[in-house]
C-alpha cells in the first residue's frame, strides 16, 4: 500500500509503497527538523519550511518531468520508480546549515558523496529493499558530481541539474513561503526532454511545439524560470540578515577547541536546526556560548562592510580574499584580521566577524549555458549557441557578482560601523 500526502504547494501527492516505506523510517523523518532555507526565517518569517517537504516535492517533480518526456517521446526513460526514489532521497543526507558550514565557511569535512548516501541507504534498509543492482544504480544516481559522465546522463540530470525536478521544487516552494510573487508556467514541461547527443542520452530543452516546429514562447519561459532562480538567489538566499545569522555561526564554530569540533563534525549528522544553536548556546567555551546565544536571541549583527567583485578587479587579491576567510588553512590570518580592524575602530575583537561566501555556488550557475538544445533544425547545440544567449550571459554574469565578502558589527554603534566601512579592505588585503 502506498502514501498520499498532502502539500501545500503541489496539493496532494501519491508516492509508492517503497517511497512511503522510505518516507517512514527515521532518517527520513529527521528531514523535518532542517529548514530548507536555514537562517532565511529570519527576514523571511514564514519561511519554515523544511527539507522534508523538499525532497516529497521533487518525488512529485520527477514524476511530472517524465509524465511530460513519455507524451513526446514513449518509452525513452529507463528505471522510471527509481528515478522517482532518487528524488525522494536526493536532500537524505543534509544536516542542519549544511551549506553554510560546508562551502561558504568550508570549516566542515566534506565526505565523499557516494560514502554519506551509502550509510543513510543502509540505516534506512534500502539495500534490503533493492535488489543490488538497484541500489548501486541509485547510489550512482546521486553521488554523481558530473551527470556527463554517465552511460545515460539524463537519470542524474532529472534529480539535480540546470531544468531539474529539484529547481522546479525549490523555485516554487521558496517563491510560496517567502511570499515573493514570481513563478514558471506549467507549459515549462512541455519542453523539457531527453536529447540525445554524441551516444548518450541527456535532459535538455527542446524549443518545438507539438507539431515540431520552434515556438518562441518556450525559450522566453525557460529564461522566465531562470530569473527567478536568480530572484531567490538574490533576494533571498544571499539577503544580509540571512547571512548575518550564518556569520554567527560560523564564528562560533570557529572559536571551538579542536576537540570540540571533531565532537561537533560527528553530531552534527543528527542533529535538528534547533540543536545546532542549543550545542553552542550552551557551550561551556564561553567564546562559542556568546555566539550562540546571539543567535538564539536573534541579537543579529549588523552589515557594517560588503565587498564585492567589483572591489577586487584585480584576481590575485579576489583569490587571496577567498583564501584568508575561509577554511582552517588560514584561520590565524582570518582571526587576526578581525582583531586589526577591532583595534583600528576601537571595539573588543569579538564584535567583528568577517564571512566570506564560496564563489563556487555562483560559478556553477553558468551551467545554464551547457545545457543542450534541440529545435526544428534537429541538430542539438549548447544554450550558449542560441540566438538569446546574451540574455542567459547576462543572468550568469548577475549570479557572479552576488558573491561578497562581509564584515559584521556585533557593536551597535554607528560610528564604530562608519570606520569599519573605512578600514575594512585594506586591512583584509593586507591579511
Amino acid at each position: 500500500m502506498g502514501m498520499r500526502i498532502r502539500d501545500a504547494v503541489h496539493g496532494d501527492i501519491e508516492f509508492t509503497k517503497i517511497e512511503g516505506d522510505c518516507i517512514r523510517t527515521p532518517v527520513f523523518q529527521r528531514l523535518h527538523t532542517i529548514k530548507q532555507l536555514g537562517n532565511a526565517f529570519h527576514a523571511y518569517p514564514c519561511a519554515m519550511h523544511t527539507r522534508f517537504e523538499h525532497s516529497l516535492g521533487v518525488c512529485y517533480q520527477v514524476k511530472k518531468i517524465i509524465f511530460s518526456i513519455n507524451k513526446r517521446n514513449p518509452g525513452v526513460i529507463d528505471n522510471e520508480e527509481l528515478l522517482s526514489l532518487a528524488g525522494l532521497l536526493h536532500d537524505v543526507t543534509h544536516f542542519p546549515f549544511k551549506h553554510t558550514f560546508e562551502r561558504d565557511s568550508g570549516l566542515l569535512r566534506r565526505e565523499k558523496r557516494e560514502n554519506t548516501y551509502r550509510r543513510r541507504f543502509e540505516q534506512m534498509n534500502l539495500d534490503d529493499r533493492l535488489d543490488k543492482e538497484e541500489f548501486e544504480l541509485l547510489l550512482q544516481i546521486l553521488a554523481s558530481t558530473d551527470a556527463r559522465e554517465h552511460d545515460k546522463p539524463y537519470q542524474a540530470q532529472i534529480i539535480q541539474d540546470t531544468f531539474s525536478a529539484d529547481l522546479l521544487d525549490y523555485v516554487r516552494r521558496d517563491t510560496y513561503f517567502t511570499g515573493i510573487k514570481r513563478d514558471y508556467d506549467e507549459r515549462i514541461y512541455d519542453h523539457i526532454d531527453i536529447i540525445h547527443d554524441a551516444g548518450k542520452d541527456f535532459l535538455g530543452v527542446n524549443l518545438t511545439d507539438e507539431l515540431r516546429k520552434n515556438t518562441a514562447s518556450a525559450m522566453t519561459e525557460l529564461i522566465n524560470l531562470l530569473e527567478v532562480r536568480y530572484v531567490l538567489n538574490e533576494r533571498v538566499y544571499f539577503y544580509p540578515v540571512k547571512i548575518a545569522a550564518d556569520s554567527l555561526l560560523v564564528k562560533a564554530l570557529r572559536v571551538l577547541s579542536a576537540e570540540e569540533r571533531d565532537r561537533f563534525q560527528t553530531a552534527i549528522e543528527d542533529m535538528s536546526d534547533e540543536l545546532v544553536v542549543d550545542f553552542f548556546a550552551n557551550s561551556s567555551n564561553e567564546q562559542a556560548g556568546f555566539y550562540g546565544n546571539l543567535l538564539k536571541n536573534r541579537e543579529l549583527p549588523r552589515k557594517a562592510c560588503t565587498l564585492g567583485r567589483s572591489n577586487f578587479p584585480d584576481e590575485n587579491d579576489f583569490a587571496k580574499v577567498i583564501t584568508c576567510f575561509r577554511g582552517w588553512s588560514n584561520a590565524n590570518k582570518w582571526e587576526d584580521c578581525e582583531a586589526q580592524i577591532a583595534k583600528q575602530v576601537g571595539t573588543d575583537p569579538k564584535n567583528i566577524i568577517i564571512y566570506c561566501h564560496d564563489p563556487g555556488m555562483q560559478e556553477k550557475k553558468q551551467e545554464a549555458k551547457e545545457v543542450l538544445v534541440w529545435d526544428e533544425s534537429a541538430k542539438p547545440y549548447k544554450l550558449a549557441q542560441h540566438e538569446r544567449r546574451d540574455e542567459i550571459d547576462s543572468l550568469s554574469k548577475k549570479h557572479r557578482n552576488l558573491w561578497a565578502c562581509h564584515v559584521f558589527s556585533i557593536d551597535p554603534d554607528e560610528g564604530v560601523i562608519e570606520k569599519i566601512r573605512q578600514v575594512a579592505r585594506g586591512i583584509m588585503l593586507s591579511a
